[in-house]
């Protein structure tokens, strides 16, 4: 529908862009799809347009596209603040009495069955869109009801944003003269959040601007007593505001009746509407996916990933990953391990680019294998999830509303805003973060560095303060979590099984701090140290040690985690007793600072949450309380797991075969401690 362009009907010269303009996310809004036409032909659709903010909008270098890129409508004219656009498919004519701002044809009508809308901004800026999900349309209706699909909402595109008109707000008619099952250029709900700013009476204190007051010249009038004795003739009272006037003290005494001062409510002209000032979102404190496309002029093998350290300190990324998700669905597999003690400077960038690419200096390469519709995300050493974009909403890795996938092979790329040399913007939000543009910009390490606005990098100064001691070991880290007892993947390497214990970390301080040469370690004379490796934890970053790793098995009957500094003295230490429920995390409450509970779900990398609707142990004469099933095991269908710990085969057998007992564990001289569900506790020797 609506793919070639034959002219606007603005009764106007169509104006210059504005380079330097730049535009928000839901500046303008597809307010309104006509996709299945009018009750007179189908073929009648139409697309209205809504500019919610305050000022007038110009329309040069924006552009309406399907995801199919038919249509690919050029935008001409302007939308006045508070105002609608509309544009309608083969003629003037298709709603009677309401004027097409501009006409289209096309032999390829909009899709009953659903397409892709995208309204763009100069410069490729994505800025609304409607069923982005894909499929069907989340409303409106074929013929012969053809009724409209209405934006609902100033928000985000997505099902709850639409609604089916219901045949009762409707405007205008078709070229039969029946009404149209829409609202072309009327609101269909109240949603306008910026309208004129008619209450902002600014001059309202200086009443001069009141009707003409040099008729009041007869003062000596009003010696008559009668004249005043009658307040609802305050329309004339503004006479009392010429004190010289008021010969007599009865005449002042009538001053408050001009408190009312109604013929004042003209000043809607005023141009002083308040500007919408959108709040620059603050610099990230984490290293984020900066640039990347799948791909490029050479096809769908010219593909890079471009990331950046917006942060005040350098960051060790050596044996951090670049991860792929697969298209449209939940398979991961690694893209790039970066070398060892690959350090990051503040407002550095890293890029890593297909064999087949041709961008030219990337810090290293791999195969091309990312999908145009799947997504992409920086991982570390332990696994935490430092930042991810999608092209699907199906696909395992994207934040918030999804980046459209990109087609044809141009020198094209998604960029994080603010652009250029900075990618500063982080707003968990893929539409609202990254613009498409073109020509693509990747930059890698020999790259300029450039800060954030704000962001100063965390280099010593050589400033000496006799009242501080130094030390070796900046900040706060603590243990924040550990789970002893795993009965889901939570490292998502295929398989549920004691490799899935962790132990969580936090920064509770206000300086990054190098993790080289710490080490964790549960009891004594259990597992082996384990020596952390060489990264950097940020302030209030947490970092995620898999026992597949660590090699630190947690016992169920009870044991202990230790954080030990370079130096050897210990950083943080937690004693727990024996085990009583599975996939049920040791956490701190808030975390990092917060008295130990045996009370959350495992969240690994992420704060820590509480089992929320804890049920009573099955048989249990103590009530000791299971939590319920998490989602993710739920969503697997898993069984309470019986893992091989630290029971020996004898008691294992009759743990795994037994429909009573899931929790085993063992102490330190050796008992096995089963916590009953009967009578009394038993233990083996």
């Amino acid at each position: 529908m609506l793919g070639v362009l034959v002219g606007a009907l603005t009764g106007g010269a169509v104006r210059a862009a504005s380079p330097q303009q730049s535009y928000e996310p839901l500046s303008v809004i597809i307010s309104e799809v006509a996709w299945g036409g009018t009750a007179a032909s189908p073929i009648h659709q139409g697309i209205e347009l809504y500019n919610p903010g305050g000022q007038l909008i110009d329309l040069s270098g924006w552009r309406l596209v399907a995801g199919d890129s038919d249509p690919n409508i050029s935008l001409l004219g302007t939308i006045p603040a508070s105002e609608f656009y509309l544009l309608e498919r083969t003629d003037n004519k298709i709603v009677r009495g309401i004027t097409a701002d501009q006409i289209c044809i096309s032999n390829s009508a909009l899709s009953e069955s659903g397409e892709i809308l995208c309204l763009y901004a100069p410069g490729n800026i994505l800025i609304d869109t409607a069923n982005l999900d894909g499929g069907g349309w989340p409303a409106g209706s074929a013929f012969p009801g053809c009724f409209s699909m209405e934006r609902v909402g100033l928000i985000s595109d997505g099902p709850g944003a639409w609604a089916t008109n219901n045949g009762i707000v409707r405007n205008g008619s078709d070229v039969n003269g029946d009404p149209i099952n829409g609202t072309p250029k009327q609101f269909y709900a109240p949603w306008p959040v910026t309208p004129t700013p008619t209450s902002i009476f600014t001059n309202t204190d200086t009443p001069t601007n009141t009707s003409t007051p040099t008729s009041t010249g007869t003062a000596p009038d009003t010696s008559l007593p009668t004249a005043t004795a009658m307040p609802t003739q305050t329309d004339t009272a503004t006479s009392t505001l010429m004190p010289t006037d008021t010969a007599t003290p009865t005449q002042a005494d009538t001053a408050t009746s001009t408190l009312t001062p109604t013929d004042t409510a003209t000043p809607t002209q005023t141009g002083t509407a308040s500007p919408t000032t959108t709040a620059t979102p603050t610099a990230p404190a984490h290293l984020v996916i900066s640039e990347f496309r799948s791909r490029g002029p050479n096809g769908d093998n010219d593909e890079f990933v471009e990331l950046y350290n917006p942060s005040g300190a350098a960051v060790n990324i050596g044996a951090w990953k670049i991860k792929k998700s697969s298209s449209c669905g939940t398979s991961i597999t690694n893209l790039v391990t970066i070398p060892a003690n690959t350090i990051l400077q503040p407002g550095q960038h890293y890029l890593v680019a297909a064999t087949g690419s041709s961008v030219t200096g990337a810090d290293q390469t791999y195969p091309a294998s990312l999908s145009d519709d799947g997504g992409v995300a920086l991982v570390t050493v332990s696994g935490t999830l430092v930042d991810r974009a999608g092209m699907c909403t199906t696909t395992q890795y994207h934040e918030g509303t999804i980046l459209l996938p990109l087609s044809g092979p141009s020198d094209q790329s998604y960029e994080r805003k603010p652009g250029g040399a900075t990618s500063c913007y982080d707003t968990n939000n893929n539409a609202g973060d990254f613009a498409l543009i073109s020509p693509a910009n990747p930059q890698n390490k020999a790259s300029p560095t450039v800060m954030c606005a704000g962001v100063l990098p965390s280099t010593p100064t050589p400033t000496r303060t006799p009242t501080r001691t130094p030390t070796a070991f900046p900040g706060i880290v603590v243990i924040n979590e550990f789970l002893p007892h795993p009965r889901t993947d939570w490292n998502d390497d295929g398989t549920a099984n004691t490799g899935d214990e962790y132990i969580e970390l936090i920064n509770m301080g206000t300086e990054s701090v190098s993790l080289k040469n710490w080490r964790l370690d549960d009891d004594n004379g259990g597992s082996s140290p384990y020596t952390l490796p060489n990264v950097t934890l940020l302030p209030r970053q947490i970092v995620i040690f898999y026992q597949i790793e660590t090699g630190i098995s947690l016992s169920d009957g009870g044991d202990a985690v230790r954080l030990f500094r370079p130096d050897g003295r210990t950083a943080d230490i937690y004693t727990y007793p024996v085990v009583a429920a599975t996939d049920q995390t040791w956490c701190r409450l808030p975390d990092g600072t917060g008295a130990w509970a045996f009370a959350c779900r495992p969240s690994p990398g992420k704060p820590n949450r509480l089992v929320v609707v804890p049920v009573p142990a099955r048989g249990s004469e103590s009530g000791t309380p299971i939590p319920e099933p998490t989602p993710e095991a739920e969503a697997a269908g898993a069984e309470p797991a019986c893992l091989i710990d630290s029971a020996p085969q004898s008691v294992l057998s009759a743990e795994c075969n037994s429909p009573g007992t899931e929790i085993w564990g063992e102490g330190g001289s050796g008992e096995i401690w089963l916590e009953s569900r009967w009578k009394f506790d038993v233990f083996v020797e």
